[in-house]
C-alpha cells in the first residue's frame, strides 16, 4: 500500500462514529456538477491539507491508472450520461445535458443535437460522467471497504473554492505579458500555455474547459 492511501486511512479511521467528510474537486462545480474522464478528489475544511487531492476516480477503459498498491485511485461506474456537441470554433463541448446512464434523449431533442453538430461542422457525442451524489458513494465504499467506516457520510461541498494548485494556475494566466487566447474569454500567459503543452493532449483537452469555468467564477 502507497503511503497516501495508508494516510487517508489513518484519517478516516480517526474520525468520530457517523461523521460527515466533506469532499471537493476542480472537476466538479455548480454550474457543472459532473466530471467526465477522471476526477480527482480532495477533502475540504482542511483534512490532508498537504495533498494535492486524496482520491482520484477513473473510467474502467482507462490506459493507465489505477497502479498496483495505489488505493487511493479506482474505478467506479458512471451514472450519467452527457449529451453535448464538440463545437471546432470553441474548442470544446457546447449544449452539455446530462441524463441518468441508459436513458434516451427524446427523438425530436437528440436531432436538435444533430442537426447543431452539422451546423457548427463539428460532432454529437455522448460521453459517461459522474454526478457529485455517485462520488459521495464511491468515496462511502472506499472508507467502507479499506478504513472498516461504513458509519462515515461524504458529502460534496460547492463552495469550497479552487484548489491551491488551480488558484495559482489562474493567477499565472492573469499576469503581464504576451497572452494566448484559447477561446471563450479565457487568455493565458506564455508560462501557462507551456505548461498545458507539456501535458498529455487528453490532459490538456480536460484542464483547458476547467480553467475557462473558473476564469468565469473569479
Amino acid at each position: 500500500m502507497d503511503r497516501d492511501s495508508r494516510l487517508t486511512i489513518e484519517y478516516l479511521r480517526s474520525q468520530p462514529p457517523n461523521g460527515v467528510v466533506r469532499w471537493t474537486s476542480d472537476h466538479v462545480s455548480a454550474e457543472k456538477p459532473w466530471a467526465i474522464g477522471w476526477i480527482d478528489i480532495r477533502v475540504a475544511g482542511g483534512g490532508l491539507a498537504d495533498m494535492g487531492w486524496v482520491w482520484t476516480i477513473v473510467r474502467d477503459d482507462d490506459e493507465d491508472d489505477p497502479k498496483p498498491g495505489e488505493l487511493w485511485c479506482f474505478v467506479w461506474p458512471h451514472d450519467l450520461e452527457l449529451h453535448s456537441v464538440f463545437d471546432p470554433k470553441a474548442g470544446w463541448f457546447v449544449h452539455e445535458l446530462p441524463v441518468l446512464a441508459g436513458q434516451r434523449l427524446p427523438r425530436p431533442l437528440a436531432a436538435a443535437y444533430e442537426e447543431h453538430a452539422r451546423r457548427v461542422g463539428g460532432s454529437y457525442a455522448v460521453r459517461p460522467a459522474w454526478s457529485a451524489r455517485a462520488v459521495s458513494d464511491a468515496l462511502s465504499d472506499w472508507a467502507d471497504r479499506h478504513a472498516g467506516r461504513p458509519d462515515l457520510r461524504f458529502e460534496w461541498d460547492r463552495d469550497a473554492g479552487p484548489s491551491a494548485v488551480l488558484a495559482e494556475m489562474m493567477e499565472r494566466a492573469a499576469a503581464p505579458g504576451p497572452v494566448w487566447d484559447l477561446g471563450d474569454g479565457l487568455n493565458v500567459v506564455d508560462g501557462l500555455m507551456d505548461d498545458l503543452l507539456a501535458l498529455h493532449p487528453d490532459e490538456a483537452a480536460e484542464l483547458t474547459p476547467i480553467l475557462r469555468d473558473a476564469a468565469k467564477r473569479f
